[in-house]
C-alpha cells in the first residue's frame, strides 16, 4: 500500500506546533528547510518529534505535506 502524504491545515499547524524563542543553549542548530542557523532570540517552531524549524519554513512545507521534512513523522497526530 502506498502512503499518501497529504497537506494539513494552516489552521492545524497554528494549534499544534509549539513556537518559542531560541536560545543561545541550542547554538548550531539549524532549520531542516531553509538551512539557516537560528539566531539568539528568533522564533522557532518545534515538532513532536523534536526536529525545530523556522515559523513561516514549517508552515509553507505544511502546505505541501503532512510529514516532518527530517524524520517523516506524520504530522496528523
Amino acid at each position: 500500500m502506498t502512503e499518501r502524504f497529504e497537506p494539513t491545515s494552516l489552521e492545524w499547524v497554528e494549534r499544534c506546533v509549539k513556537t518559542q524563542k531560541f536560545t543561545a543553549n541550542d547554538q548550531g542548530e539549524v532549520c531542516a528547510i531553509c538551512t539557516h542557523e537560528f539566531e539568539e532570540g528568533e522564533d522557532a517552531s518545534t515538532l513532536k518529534c523534536k526536529h525545530q524549524f523556522h515559523p513561516h519554513c514549517v508552515k509553507e512545507w505544511f502546505k505541501k505535506k503532512a510529514i516532518c521534512p527530517v524524520c517523516r513523522a506524520s504530522a496528523r497526530y
